[in-house]
């Protein structure tokens, strides 16, 4: 059943866009250039460090809960051996989410497969998420990144768009968590999603201190 467009079900997200270093809001590989108060994650299952993914700040959501954070939301994930540390699972231990207010860089260790080959600075831009008869249940993010080629790579806020089952993850405190972050995997940077993945980023809006990641293929 589609929704149609009305005042009621209006709802704005952000989509990531291509941008100049000096323009960017966040950041998808390279190094991170913040987080310098967090020790870099190792994965459970290999016990090697995990591959930076993004940095990107809470308050750039422009969802309420987060409107005055001063915290980064890091993502990293197991690319030491690629499909055989379930990296794409939010519990596994295969890849991290942390948050930090930290704006002096993480120190980036010497061994494992820790920085993706390119840095993408990105900034974000709002677009309309409504649900049409026209747009179906993936509202206008497909049609965007189509349209935008190599600019247009993910979205923050709103509803994420799932390419399997909807597995928003709970949080330990037992509340849902809530959406921050969605990113392709044609991004760029060298990520691996699993082959054209869609990978998500949540954060707890209730307790504020936990957050998780995970991927679709």
């Amino acid at each position: 059943m589609h929704l149609l467009i009305t005042s009621e079900n209006r709802h704005m997200a952000k989509i990531l866009q291509l941008t100049k270093p000096e323009l960017a809001q966040g950041q998808l590989g390279g190094n991170p250039s913040t987080g310098g108060d967090l020790d870099w994650p190792k994965c459970r299952t290999c016990a090697g460090n995990m591959q930076f993914i993004a940095e990107v700040p809470l308050h750039l959501t422009d969802l309420t809960v987060f409107s005055y954070s001063t915290e980064w939301l890091l993502l990293f994930q197991c690319q030491n051996n690629p499909g055989l540390c379930e990296e794409w699972d939010a519990k596994s231990g295969g890849n991290a989410a942390l948050l930090s207010s930290s704006t002096t860089p993480l120190l980036v260790p010497a061994e494992g497969e820790v920085s993706s080959p390119a840095s993408t600075p990105f900034d974000a831009v709002e677009y309309d998420e409504r649900l049409t008869a026209e747009t179906g249940n993936d509202d206008n993010y497909w049609a965007s990144l189509i349209a935008h080629p190599g600019h247009h790579f993910g979205k923050l806020g709103g509803t994420p768009v799932w390419l399997q089952q909807d597995e928003t993850p709970a949080c330990s405190c037992g509340a849902k968590m809530t959406f921050v972050i969605q990113i392709e995997e044609p991004a760029g940077g060298g990520m691996n999603f699993g082959g054209g993945g869609s990978a998500y980023g949540f954060v707890c809006a209730a307790c504020k201190a936990q957050a998780r990641f995970l991927w679709q293929c």
